[in-house]
């Protein structure tokens, strides 16, 4: 079974801090009670005191290059369909931790190995001889008990029968929580690497960011 929303925001406290959940609380709250625009903004200014590429410098556009899967967060926002898309905000959280594994293959001075095909649990396998002891068991446990879940294929029937009692279905409080999750992790991976952001930006510019009204 996957992780329950206790055990998750648990790891979210931990990694990112108590205030992570109480804005993934109020944000979700927000989002589905009252005012959908003011909630993404909600996220945002939080998103922008965890450093490093996240949403909140998107700019209105989807961010380039390994950052694009995080704009997928954005988009249900956007639509007004986020409540319902939980499992698609996490995976495309977990694919930018994806992505960014394989960028770092290449530009950290590590024995070189194919990244193509490989699932983010062999990527971690892979690499963790070179992570902190604490960075390596979280990105376990976080695609064990987490991204598994939200990326396999599952009985869509069986969702729309029990909604919230299924193990594939997440809550929007636990996507944004889980987002703020990916965001801290990746920071850190990307830190270790010692390479300026530029590197991982490809060459794009991105807008200075400014608070949407």
């Amino acid at each position: 079974m996957r992780a329950t929303k206790e055990e998750i925001f648990t790891h979210v406290k931990a990694c990112v801090g108590d205030q992570a959940i109480n804005i993934s609380i109020q944000v979700a709250d927000e989002y589905i009670n009252r005012d959908m625009n003011l909630a993404l903004q909600m996220m945002k200014e939080y998103d922008a005191t965890l450093g490093g590429i996240g949403i909140y410098r998107g700019g209105g556009k989807k961010l380039p290059g390994i950052y694009r899967a995080l704009s997928y967060n954005e988009i249900p926002m956007l639509h007004g369909h986020a409540h319902e898309d939980g499992r698609f905000m996490i995976h495309s959280s977990f694919a930018y931790i994806e992505g960014l594994i394989q960028k770092l293959v290449y530009i950290w001075p590590w024995e070189f190995f194919r990244t193509e095909g490989l699932s983010l649990g062999r990527l971690i396998n892979k690499i963790e001889k070179r992570l902190p002891n604490d960075l390596s068991q979280e990105l376990w446990w976080s695609n064990k008990n987490i991204y598994v879940y939200a990326k396999h294929n599952f009985d869509l029937r069986k969702e729309l029968e029990a909604r919230k009692s299924i193990e594939h279905y997440f809550e929007l409080d636990e996507a944004v929580a889980v987002y703020f999750l990916v965001r801290v992790l990746g920071t850190k991976l990307e830190s270790l690497s010692g390479k300026p952001i530029e590197l991982f930006l490809e060459g794009w510019e991105l807008p200075a960011w400014e608070v949407e009204q």
